[in-house]
C-alpha cells in the first residue's frame, strides 16, 4: 500500500503518493502562496500528512476511512472532509483508486474557524465541485476565492456571522461599489480582497451582499461583463485571440470555452455569421 508522509510544511512526496496505474498529481497554482491546490486521479489516499494549515478534501471518487484527533470518518465520493490545522490525517481502509481535490489554507482569516469534520450533503459537496472547476479551468483569483468563501461559509459557522461593514453605507451601495469596479477593471485579474477594499467591506460580506444586489456571484457577473466586451470586439472584425487578451481571458481556448457554455457556439462562428463579407479573408475569417 503506498503511502504519503509529508513534513509540517504540508509538501506532498508525489512518489510516495502515487500508487500503480494512477496519475503523478496536479498542483494548482494559487494567487496566493497561503493557499494551494491539488489534484490526484486513481490514488490509494492511505497517507500520514500534518499541515500547517487546515485541509479541505473532495472525494470524487473511491475513498477511505480516516481519523484525525478523536474525530473518526469515512471519505466516500461526495463527501468533504476537514482537518483543523496542525492535526494528523489518517487514512485507512482504502475503498479502490480514488479521485479527489484538496485545497489547504495557510491564511488565518479563513483557517481559524475551521474544525475537524465531515460534511456529506449536497450544498457542501456541490461548493466544493465548484471551486475544483474554478482552479481547474484557470478562471482567475476572483473565480477561485468567491467559490472557496463560498465552501467556507458553508462548513464555517462564524462566516454567517461576519459583518464587518461600515455602519454608515448599506448592503445596496457596497454592492454597487463592487459592480462598478467590474465594470471599469474587466479584463484585469481582480481578486476578492479588492473588491471589498473598494465597497468597504469584508470579503465574506461583500459576497454575500452581491449575490444578493445582483443574483450571482462577482465571478460570474465579470464572466459576463467580459462577454458582453468580446461580442462587441467580435462584431466589429477583431481576432479572437485579440479579443481573449483584450478582455480578461486567459488565451483563446479560455475565451472559446465561456463562449460555447454561454452561447452554444464559438466565437469564430459567432464572428463569421456576423462580419460583413467583405471585411473577412479569403479563408472567411474576420480581417484584423
Amino acid at each position: 500500500m503506498a503511502r504519503a508522509r509529508a513534513a509540517t510544511s504540508g509538501v506532498v512526496d508525489s512518489r510516495a503518493l502515487r500508487r500503480d496505474g494512477g496519475s503523478a498529481p496536479e498542483f494548482h497554482r494559487s494567487h496566493t502562496e497561503r493557499v494551494s491546490f491539488m489534484s490526484a486521479r486513481g490514488w490509494d489516499i492511505d497517507w500520514r500528512r500534518l499541515t500547517d494549515g487546515a485541509q479541505l478534501t473532495l472525494v470524487e471518487a473511491g475513498g477511505c476511512e480516516w481519523r484525525a484527533g478523536r474525530f473518526v470518518g469515512r471519505r466516500s465520493a461526495g463527501t468533504v472532509s476537514v482537518v483543523a490545522r496542525g492535526e494528523l490525517a489518517l487514512g485507512s481502509r482504502i475503498f479502490g483508486p480514488s479521485d479527489f481535490f484538496q485545497v489547504e489554507i495557510d491564511d488565518d482569516r479563513f483557517a481559524r474557524g475551521l474544525r475537524t469534520g465531515e460534511r456529506s450533503d449536497r450544498a457542501s459537496a456541490s461548493a466544493a465541485a465548484k471551486l475544483a472547476r474554478a482552479v481547474r479551468s484557470h478562471d482567475g483569483p476572483l473565480a477561485t476565492e468567491s467559490a472557496l468563501l463560498e465552501l467556507l461559509s458553508l462548513l464555517d459557522a462564524r462566516a454567517a456571522n461576519d459583518h464587518r461593514v461600515d455602519a454608515a453605507r448599506s448592503d445596496h451601495f457596497a454592492a454597487r461599489r463592487m459592480r462598478d469596479l467590474l465594470l471599469e477593471r474587466y479584463a484585469e485579474p481582480l481578486t476578492l480582497d479588492d473588491l471589498a477594499r473598494a465597497a468597504r467591506v469584508s470579503p465574506y460580506y461583500g459576497l454575500r451582499v452581491f449575490r444578493g444586489a445582483y443574483g450571482v456571484p462577482p465571478f460570474e457577473y465579470l464572466v459576463h461583463v467580459r462577454l458582453q466586451r468580446a461580442r462587441s470586439a467580435l462584431r466589429g472584425g477583431r481576432r479572437a485571440v485579440d479579443v481573449a487578451a483584450e478582455t480578461g481571458f486567459a488565451d483563446q481556448a479560455h475565451l472559446t470555452r465561456w463562449f460555447r457554455r454561454m452561447f452554444r457556439t464559438t466565437p469564430s462562428t459567432f464572428a463569421k455569421a456576423l462580419v460583413p463579407t467583405q471585411a473577412r479573408t479569403p479563408e472567411g475569417n474576420p480581417r484584423a
